[in-house]
């Protein structure tokens, strides 16, 4: 079984400020992020990835490319739901991160610890 959804948030000027597709099969689900993660668009991504997680989803790939601007609030997600993960016998992937969001990463330590990858 295969799906697709979209998240959507407006930060009031009309256009998405963070748009999520989500993409899943039986073994594993694929984010694709566009915008800006912050306080505001922050409770959307945490709902799209607790409900991949909850639909059983062990492998968790979040294409962030489209990314460029992501708060610290944001970092904590992405670092405490990879926790989440690990505990659980899974895996995040960051995957095509901008540089600035990559710099972002680094200068938190997180460089090491999260699975980044480009290309």
């Amino acid at each position: 079984m295969s799906y697709e959804r979209f998240f959507c948030d407006d930060d009031g000027d009309g256009a998405p400020a963070l748009m999520i597709s989500v993409r899943a099969d039986t073994t594993r689900a694929v984010l694709t992020l566009a915008g800006e993660i912050d306080v505001a668009t922050l409770p959307r991504l945490h709902e799209a990835l607790a409900a991949v997680q909850r639909e059983g989803h062990r492998t968790i790939d979040v294409v962030m490319g489209e990314v460029n601007f992501m708060s610290a609030a944001a970092l904590s997600e992405l670092e405490r739901f990879h926790r989440s993960l690990l505990q659980r016998g899974g895996k995040l992937v960051l995957l095509n991160p901008q540089p600035i969001i990559r710099r972002l990463f680094a200068v938190c330590g997180l460089e090491t610890q999260l699975n980044l990858l480009d290309g």
